[in-house]
């Protein structure tokens, strides 16, 4: 029997990849990395939109301290809101992260009293209202002034 040796040319020796293969192979490998890349992406959305949330309290607890003010300088006039007409009072804008809100206060008389001594007591109800396009929020607060 005799000895056959088959000679290989050096480009049978060698197979380049495939375009196909290596399109494939990103495939399956973005396949499987997806589910690994969105939980944690979507955990630091709903952690910032958490903390967008927290901002708008923060700053509604700041927004009624203004009113406060404004009723303690006596800015805002007794005869301005009643019962039957609520007062419109415009904050001015906010910045909270990306966004931008219109604050808002809404003032209505909830209860009026006259005590001794002439004095008239009211019980307001303070909506404050944060708006952007898509998100509206609204904060309520009670107080009491007399005059």
């Amino acid at each position: 029997m005799k000895n056959k040796t088959i000679l290989f040319s050096p480009q049978r020796q060698k197979r380049p990849f495939i375009l196909l293969e290596v399109l494939i192979a990103l495939a399956l490998i973005s396949l499987f990395a997806i589910p690994l890349v969105r939980a944690p992406l979507e955990t630091i959305h709903e952690e910032t939109k958490s903390l967008c949330m927290l901002e708008l309290e923060r700053n509604a607890s700041l927004a009624f301290a203004e009113i406060k003010e404004l009723f303690y300088t006596q800015s805002i006039p007794w005869d301005s809101f009643s019962k039957e007409k609520p007062l419109v009072q415009p904050l001015g804008p906010q910045t909270i992260g990306t966004r931008t809100f219109e604050k808002t206060a809404r003032i209505h008389v909830s209860n009026e009293k006259v005590i001794r001594g002439g004095q008239t007591m009211r019980k307001l109800g303070i909506t404050l209202t944060f708006a952007s396009p898509g998100l509206k929020e609204d904060f309520a607060y009670k107080m009491v002034v007399a005059r």
